[in-house]
Order: C-alpha cells, then sequence, then structure tokens
C-alpha cells in the first residue's frame, strides 16, 4: 500500500490522504491531515487488515 496526499490525486486539494491498494482500489481516505498522522495510519491499517 501506498499513502498518497490528495493533492497528488485532485489538483488544487491539499491536506487529505487518501490509502490506495496495489490494485488501486482506495482502501481509506481522510478530508484533512489528522492531528497525529501516525497513530491515524497506525488505527486506519488495523481496521482494514482486521477484516
Amino acid at each position: 500500500m501506498r499513502l498518497l496526499h490528495r493533492g497528488e490525486l485532485r489538483r488544487g486539494r491539499h491536506g487529505g490522504c487518501v490509502l490506495v491498494r496495489p490494485d488501486h482500489h482506495v482502501a481509506w481516505r481522510s478530508k484533512a491531515l489528522a492531528a497525529a498522522p501516525a497513530a491515524e495510519l497506525r488505527r486506519v491499517l488495523v481496521s482494514i487488515l482486521a477484516r
């Protein structure tokens, strides 16, 4: 998985994040950058991988 800044996907938009799987499906997205990005990424990955 690769963490992308939303600006890489949509020009002119800044601050959000998108987690894209290797098969190009969006696994998770956020409209704004979290206050604690590392903790948020850890929470999201735990949630996604627990399925």
